[in-house]
Parts: C-alpha cells; structure tokens; sequence
C-alpha cells in the first residue's frame, strides 16, 4: 500500500495491493533536480485514493482491536518460554503437512493431550510459515492464539477480531469493503458484539479472490469458553465447502474434539518424530540443570533416560521434574526424587497438594481460596485482587502474605512477568490441565480442596457483590447516577452487560485502598458472567441480595445500572407511560433476571417449581418487561429456546419478534416465528426475508386493525428498522 503521498503507483487486482510503477519516481526527487514534470492527473486521483483506502482500513482496524496476534505470540514465549532449537523441524516433512502447504488439501489440524506442546509448535509454525510466505505478494499468514482465563482471548468474538484485525493491515486495499460494518456506533457496536456479524464479514473476505492465498493458523480452540468449536467449526466446513473459495489455508491446533476426526490430522500422542523433540527438549533442560548441579556424564545419561522413559509425550511433566530438581542442593536428593515423582499430569498435580498438605497445613484453607480463584477467574489476577479476596483472614497483613501463599503453590502457578499494559505481576494457573485437575479432584486425601464450577462461581459472585456493600455511596435509591447512562429508548440496543466504569458510580471509590478498588474494577467487568455459571445456586445470590436487584417506584438496584437501563419512568410498547405499574413479586422477579443473565439451571428450576409456569413466564416486571424479551434483548438463544414454549400472551410474544428485529437477531426472529405456528395466518414455512416480512406484517396488520391511532409510520417501526426497505417495497410505498 502507499505509504506516502509522494509515490505513485497503481492498484494491482492480481496481486491484491499497490504496485510501483518501474519508471515511477516520487515528486520530491524531480523537483530536487530541477524537472518541471508534473504526475499525470489520474496518478494524482490514485493516490488520493489509495490514502483514502489506508485511512478507512485504520479505522475499520481501530474497531476491531482487542488484542495483537503478534504481541501475544511473543507473550506466550515469555510466559511459557520458546520454543526448544531443533524441534519442530519434522513437520516440515510431513505429508499432511505438505499436502496442505502445496496442493488442494484445504484444512488439517494438529492434536494433542495437554501438555504435548501444541501451542510452541504452533509457534514455531506460524514463524514458518511468515518466513516461507514473506517472499510472495499474494500470500500471507494470519493467527490466534487462543487462552482460557484470559478474556480477550477465549471466545468466538475475541478469535474473529483478531484474524480480521490482521487481514486488514496486511490487505489494506479491502478496508472499503469492511467499513460500511462499522460505519455508526451502534452499527460497530452489534457487529463487534456478535458472532454473526464478525463471520459475515470474515466470509465474504475469504470469498474476495483479490485477497491472495491466506495461511490461518488457530491454536487452542479448545480453551475458548464459549464453546467456540461448536460455532466455528461448522462455519469453516461450509466455507471450505465452498466452490468460490479459493483462498483459506485452515490448520487448527487443539485438544482432541469430535468435530475434527473428519480432518486430516498430526496426532503428538503419537509418532517417533514427537518423542524425539521431548528427548531434544530434555537434552536442553538438562543443559540448564547441569549449570546448578555438574553431574558426569553417566549421572547426566541415566536421569535423560529415566525422563525420557517416563515423560508420556508431556513436556509439561518434563518441565515440572526439572524444576523440582533445580530447587534440591545435592546429587544424592536429586537421584531420590527422580525414582519418587510419578508418571502423568494428575499424579504431578497430586504430589503438589501433598507438599503443600505437608508444609503449610495450617495456611491450606487460604491456599484453597487461592486456587479456587485463579481456577474459575474469568483472568489472570494481579497480587492486588489476591489481597482483597483473601485480606478478611486475619493470617493475611499484606501483600506479603500473598506472595508467600503463591510461593506456596509451587508449580500451579506462573507469574506474568509484564502483560500487554505493562503491569506486571498478573498470576494464572500454569496451564489448562492444572484448572482440570482441581475442578475434578476426587482423592479423599485432598478432600479440603475439592470444589465444584458452580459453586466456586456462586462463591465468586457472592464476594463480589459483597465487595459493593462495602462502598457508602453507592446508594441504591439515586436516581441517574451515571452520567452516560442510556434511557430506556435506546436500551434495546445495548449488548449484554455493558462494561462500566466503576468510578462513575462512585466518585470516593478512588480514596479506597487500592486492593479495594481493583475488587470493584473486577466486580463491574465480570460479576455476570459468574452469576451466569453459577447454576441454580443464582437463587441463593438473589434472596441474599435484594437491593441489589430491586426494581420499583423508589429503588434501582445496581443490577439494572449493570446491564443498561437508567432510572427513567418504564415505557409501553408504543412509548406511552404504563397508567399501572404491575406488583412486583419475588418469584417472577427472579425469572427475569434469571433470564438476562442467561444462567440455565436456574432458570430451569424455577419453572420447575412452578405451580403454573406459563403465569410466570407470561409475567411483566416494572419495566412492562416479560422474560422472554429480555432473553431476546440479551441473545440469550438458549433461554429463548426454554421460555418460548410457555410464552402464550400473544402480545407480549410479539413485542419479542419486534425486539428481535428491531437489534437485529435475525436467528432469533426466525426462531420465534417458527414457534408460533399455532396461530391462525402464520405459514410455517420461512426461506427468506420476504418470508420472514410476511409474517411480521400479518402480526403488524392484526395490531393495526385493533388500533385506531396506528400510521404506516408506526407500522413499519413496529416491524423494526433493519427491515425498513423491503416493507417499503412489500407496501408499495
């Protein structure tokens, strides 16, 4: 692409971007030398223009930042080290590999159990593949790194951004495409927001043959905890299915998952070439060993080989072995607890619970808390969050304390160094595996450490909301406390759980200790989804806080602020004030929430216990909302699906559709639409958006006939705007 208004060049289709013209030669060194020469009109137009692609390929790029591939690429070094000299290498030579690289083969994927070292062969992959490409105009490399805990990294949104972030800064020349996604903030904010919409745009670049050959590295698809696999995959078949698509060059590095058997497959559970980058990596580790501790070369050779032997194809265990011996002082310990570590990541994790059981038995109850954290977090955590999760405990003076409970834990934890805003000292779990072991614990000899998801979720959230009563000023009766919060026109339109700023709530937040203050920041960026994971002990969280979920005449609790909604007076269906607000009950004020926050146990089991679900479901809360609409406000699909089959007032059940339109859930009108077949005048039968119009407009002309005061105008809101044109041409109007 141009880099300055001074090149002339044009744009070259075939090869997807900018190409210089042979003779072509920038303004400044004509007049340097004296020529009159003027560029020709039509170079002075394409430069124009090509700037003007770049500026809107910025932008489009400023939208979808999250996070940088190549900046987490090199993280991932810091964090998990690089990859060991001379392994790797094989795949070069593998015939999957090769079929992939040079021919037709479209997709492969490289799978592993944890600790194989996928992700440094996908680092080492990705190098490859930069080096191999860099040559080549029409060819280029694009990748994620996927990581659990870490929430810019671990879901559908997240991957997506990431890759079209990339394809856009190295083909400019298709920002113009992209941008009419991003033109308009509340447009930017759907498409940012939803996986839909960020696939859309993804499909139609990788259909675009101007894009070249694209190389798309996905490593860790199955740390997405969004169930990423589930939405992606199927997207991928079809678009590899595709006789248009001649672009994408797909490799997908994980776990084992049903979805990929189908594939074309590098397995590193088995195969000699495998064992003998752990046997390479061992040699390396030894390296570092032999610098603390001179062993001769018999010593040296056997514990190789007792590794080796031992290791399963895991250089994770190999690293845990080595690092214990680099903590013993003499020959004679070493050679002792070789023969005493046993095979496997679960035994490995197990011999650390028994140390820590054995030297620190009386700070065991605050090491459970600790891991139970850093397990279920939706982040790394900093030293700061630590202390005031933990501070309560008389044990705990500081961050001192907290800094011996991590020294404590040994090889479960790893340290962040410097993260990508330059904070240092963020702490996670060492790997995936670690987090399976303690959710999964069964041993009766580690019994004070089990814990259940949802419960440690509900544990979570519960200190959470405890952490906010501790702020005087956030009074739950003041009214628009946020400055920049949305009214009640324009809620709809807002994603699910917007985050907030925690000092607009509470301008004294700033004099709290600083442990204080970090709590807070975390409550207001991850409470829900907590809440949501917390299954049916939600109904525990919700008795137990009251104000904080209270909507009437006088009250607002900060829930509501949570996910958007101002102090306003409700609205009606039509914008008309509600004559009679209706009686708030506990029992259906809890299905509501239940339903925004999207959490399934609970939900189930409040219908459940239900004496008549269809009453309960069919309910309004002070805002003349019904649980429905707000699982469609929210695009919690799921709930829709559960909900859908006792919403019976027709009303209510429509408003959803015109929820659904008006956001533009295109699945979920469909999906409502097709529900309501039972209803006289609806055709079951929807294939396209004339289709889907039809119906709309059959709902839409019952409800004008029963109004007098109803327009065209509100006629075609009420079908929703996205929608505007093609009623207009379905009216003929």
């Amino acid at each position: 692409m141009i880099k300055s208004l001074g090149v002339l060049g044009i744009l070259n289709p075939k090869h997807g971007g900018v190409q210089t013209q042979p003779e072509g030669v920038t303004v400044a060194k004509q007049a340097e030398i004296g020529n009159t020469w003027k560029p020709p009109i039509y170079y002075i137009f394409l430069t124009r223009v090509h700037c003007a692609i770049d500026t809107t390929a910025k932008k489009c790029c400023d939208a979808l930042f999250l996070t940088n591939p190549l900046i987490d690429r090199e993280r991932l070094k810091s964090f998990k080290g690089s990859p060991v000299e001379g392994t790797g290498k094989w795949i070069e030579l593998h015939e999957i590999y090769q079929s992939w690289r040079e021919r037709d083969n479209a997709v492969f994927c490289i799978t592993g159990a944890p600790g194989t070292g996928k992700t440094m062969l996908s680092i080492y992959l990705t190098e490859l593949l930069e080096q191999n490409t860099k040559h080549y105009r029409n060819e280029d490399v694009i990748y994620f790194f996927c990581l659990w805990g870490e929430p810019e990294r671990n879901n559908v949104c997240s991957i997506l951004r990431g890759l079209l972030y990339q394809i856009l800064t190295k083909r400019p020349e298709l920002g113009p495409y992209v941008w009419p996604n991003f033109d308009g903030d509340a447009i930017a904010k759907m498409t940012l927001d939803t996986p839909e919409g960020l696939w859309l745009i993804f499909q139609t670049l990788m259909k675009d043959h101007y894009l070249g050959k694209l190389f798309c590295v996905l490593d860790g698809l199955d740390e997405c905890g969004d169930n990423a696999s589930a939405f992606l995959l199927p997207k991928f078949k079809d678009l590899l299915k595709s006789q248009r698509l001649t672009n994408l060059k797909l490799a997908i590095v994980s776990r084992p998952l049903p979805a990929l058997s189908l594939i074309p497959a590098i397995n590193l559970n088995h195969g000699e070439q495998v064992n003998q980058d752990v046997k390479t990596f061992i040699r390396s580790k030894m390296d570092d060993l032999c610098c603390i501790h001179n062993f001769d070369l018999k010593t040296r050779e056997n514990i190789e080989n007792h590794l080796l032997r031992n290791a399963e194809g895991s250089f994770l265990w190999v690293g845990f072995v080595v690092n214990e011996m680099m903590t013993l002082e003499t020959h004679t310990e070493i050679l002792h607890t070789m023969k005493r570590i046993p095979r496997g990541l679960p035994e490995m994790y197990g011999r650390m619970l028994a140390q820590i059981k054995r030297k620190h038995r009386k700070l065991v109850p605050l090491v459970v808390i600790l891991l139970r954290w850093l397990a279920i977090s939706t982040k790394s955590l900093s030293p700061m969050e630590l202390l005031a999760v933990l501070g309560r405990d008389k044990i705990v003076t500081g961050l001192e304390t907290i800094q011996d409970l991590i020294k404590m834990c040994g090889g479960f934890i790893r340290i962040h160094r410097n993260d990508k805003y330059g904070r240092s000292g963020r702490i996670r779990l060492v790997h995936q595996s670690a987090k399976e072991y303690l959710v999964t614990i069964s041993d009766p000899d580690f019994k004070e450490f089990w814990f259940t998801e949802e419960f440690a979720h509900f544990d979570i959230a519960s200190r959470c909301l405890e952490c906010l009563k501790s702020i005087p000023d956030l009074e739950y009766t003041t009214a628009n406390i946020l400055s920049d919060s949305p009214k009640w026109t324009s809620s709809l339109y807002l994603t699910r759980f917007p985050r907030r700023d925690p000092r607009k709530f509470s301008p004294t937040i700033q004099n709290f200790r600083p442990e204080q203050v970090e709590l807070v920041c975390y409550t207001f960026m991850y409470w829900y989804k907590h809440a949501r994971d917390c299954g049916k002990h939600g109904r525990a969280m919700f008795r137990h806080n009251p104000a904080f979920f209270a909507a009437d005449d006088s009250t607002l609790g900060l829930f509501w602020r949570f996910i958007g909604f101002d102090f306003s007076p409700p609205k009606g269906v039509e914008g008309s004030e509600l004559k009679a607000k209706p009686k708030i009950q506990n029992r259906t004020f809890e299905i509501h929430v239940a339903s925004v926050i999207g959490n399934i146990p609970w939900l189930e089991s409040i219908i459940e216990e239900s004496s008549d679900p269809s009453q309960l479901v069919n309910s309004v809360d002070y805002f003349n909302m019904t649980p429905l609409q707000y699982a469609v406000s929210y695009s919690q699909k799921k709930v829709i699906d559960i909900l859908k089959h006792h919403a019976t007032d027709r009303a209510n059940y429509a408003r959803a559709i015109w929820i659904a339109t008006t956001i533009g859930h295109k699945a979920h009108t469909r999906m409502l639409i097709d529900h309501v077949s039972n209803l006289d005048g609806f055709d079951t039968h929807v294939e396209t958006d004339e289709d889907l119009i039809a119906r709309l407009l059959w709902w839409a002309d019952k409800k004008k006939k029963r109004s007098e005061a109803n327009s065209t105008t509100s006629l075609l809101e009420t079908i929703g705007k996205h929608y505007f044109q093609l009623v207009q041409a379905l009216l003929g109007e």
